[in-house]
């Protein structure tokens, strides 16, 4: 008799686990796809306000896009500078400078920190790509989830 209501416990135990399993599974998909949504409302909104010029001493860049792709949330600039920056960004002697720069800046460009928090729930990539004003490239950048989660928690 023992033998028996354990040879049903058992696997009614199994059975009860793989179900709670997959409905925490499904919750997560949908949770994920809400979150999805509302970064890419979030992002329409926000192409409303291109393009946003920032004029420096020596330079002029235009954030010209910002979309979503795959795993990725990408913001385009393009750059008009002297040729002597577009070749220190060429060869990377500017880039290591600024891409530390570069993350706080995305970081503050959206002030209320929603995109990036939404970005970083769905673990995406956040990538700027710079390009010169005939549209040929200067310099691209990566920012996982682990460069920029520690900021979003200061």
């Amino acid at each position: 008799m023992k033998n028996r209501r354990l040879l049903i416990l058992i696997p009614a135990t199994i059975a009860g686990i793989l179900l709670g399993l997959y409905r925490f599974s499904a919750e997560m998909k949908r949770q994920k796809e809400e979150t999805r949504s509302e970064l890419e409302e979030l992002v329409e909104r926000l192409q409303l306000d291109l393009p946003i010029v920032k004029e420096y001493k020596n330079s002029i860049i235009t954030q010209t896009g910002l979309m979503i792709r795959n795993d990725s949330l990408i913001t385009t600039y393009q750059l008009e500078a002297a040729d002597s920056i577009l070749v220190g960004f060429r060869e990377g002697r500017l880039a290591s400078f600024l891409r530390e720069e570069g993350l706080q800046g995305l970081l503050s460009d959206y002030k209320s920190y929603r995109l990036t928090h939404l970005a970083c729930d769905l673990g995406m990539v956040f990538s700027e790509q710079i390009y010169d004003k005939d549209g040929g490239p200067v310099y691209f950048w990566e920012y996982s989830p682990d460069d920029y989660r520690p900021l979003l928690k200061k």
